[in-house]
Parts: structure tokens; sequence; C-alpha cells
């Protein structure tokens, strides 16, 4: 008798202190995972053709400004065409940007790449870009034929 007493009061013992230790635990990981970086990116419905626009996002974690965010770069694709060009952005005034003069017309895609605190993140908008409209590659030119100016050169 005094075996199986001592044998439940240990039992009692091991289930008490696991189920203490596994609130422990699950708390602790729970402060482990921390806010996302949330990224509000900022670019015109809209711009023409040789005039200089701005790009920015504004980075925050937890209510506050992310001002030591490893990287910001916005990425420029031509829906058309597929070509695409990075841009660095720099920190003022509580967000990164960037200016870009567009050279042709046509429907672009902006992404912007932001690296923070070990997180990434790319959110997109379109442009609309008026002036000099953009034209679909023809069917056997390839993108390499191109003059210096950038324009498709037609078949001979």
């Amino acid at each position: 008798m005094k075996h199986t007493y001592s044998f439940i009061l240990l039992l009692t013992a091991i289930v008490v202190l696991s189920a203490c230790g596994n609130n422990i635990a699950v708390k602790e990981t729970e402060q482990l995972v921390p806010e996302p970086v949330l990224v509000d990116l900022a670019v015109p419905v809209k711009a023409e053709v040789g005039h200089e626009i701005e790009f920015s996002v504004r980075v925050s974690q937890d209510d506050e400004i992310v001002t030591d965010a490893d990287e910001v770069k916005f990425e420029v694709l031509n829906e058309t065409s597929g070509e695409k060009t990075m841009i660095a952005a720099e920190f003022k005034a509580g967000e990164y940007s960037t200016t870009f003069t567009f050279e042709r017309g046509g429907s672009y895609s902006i992404t912007s790449h932001v690296t923070a605190r070990d997180m990434h993140t790319m959110p997109s908008k379109v442009i609309e870009v008026v002036g000099g409209e953009d034209k679909p590659i023809s069917p056997g030119v390839s993108c390499s034929e191109k003059d210096k100016f950038g324009n498709i050169k037609g078949k001979t």
C-alpha cells in the first residue's frame, strides 16, 4: 500500500510539473515571434514620358518607423517588353524614396523590395505611363534587335 501511495504521489507530481512547463514554453515562443514589418508603397497612378516622378515606401514595425532597413530597392518592370530596372532608395523624412523618369509609355509594375529586421517584403503597384506608347514585340523579332535608343528594329 505504501508503494502504491508513493507511486500515485510521484505520478501526480510529474503531471503537474509537466503541465506548468508547457505553459512557460508557449509563452516564451509567443514572445520570440517579432511583429511583421509593414510597408506602405506610394506610387502615382499615372505619369508622363520624360517627367521625373517619385516612388516611396514608409516602413514600420509595431507602429514605429523603421530607420535601419538593410536594403530598400524599387523594381520597375515594363509589363509589355519585360524590361526591368532596379533602383536603390534613400532614407529621408521618415520614408525611403527615389526618383525615376520613364523613357517609354506603357503599363509598368513597381515593386518595392524591403529587407529589414530579418524580414523581406515586396508590395507592388501598377502605373500607367502616357506618351511615346510602348508597342508589343512583333513575332520573329528578338529583344536583342534594338537600335542605340532602345527601339526595336524591324525585320529585314
